[in-house]
């Protein structure tokens, strides 16, 4: 979320989506986040607040189901920089929008996401 408490999305695969990846070697969970919300969007200045929610989906990769964790964190910045898609990563677009805007963005992407956004606005609520 940024000083406009607008939402930081990514578009990739025809899918609205959070940022998030994979953890590496040696890495910890808040540094792989850190790290992959720069690298696919080109934000920098981010500050994680608070763990919102663990979830776990399935996906096909080199013809082998893959069962991945993605831990999600509130994360704020007082950034204005102008974002950069991780093209290479298939992401068309990073884009900030208001949070009802993108409430309806991800209700209509992957059934996970909804899980993610309710997390959200419970802690939303809660920081109240």
């Amino acid at each position: 979320m940024n000083e406009v408490h607008e939402v930081l999305l990514i578009h990739r695969l025809g899918h609205w989506d959070l940022p998030k990846g994979k953890i590496e070697k040696d890495e910890s969970v808040e540094e792989a986040a850190k790290r992959e919300i720069c690298e696919e969007t080109g934000l920098k200045e981010l500050e994680l607040n608070n763990s919102l929610c663990t979830t776990w989906h399935l996906y096909l990769h080199k013809n082998e189901l893959i069962l991945k964790e993605t831990f999600w964190f509130l994360a704020t910045s007082k950034s204005t920089m102008e974002l950069a898609p991780q093209y290479e990563e298939h992401i068309e677009q990073a884009v900030w929008k208001q949070q009802a805007e993108a409430e309806n963005l991800l209700t209509h992407s992957y059934i996970n996401l909804k899980l993610v956004w309710h997390a959200y606005l419970e802690k939303q609520s809660n920081l109240q």
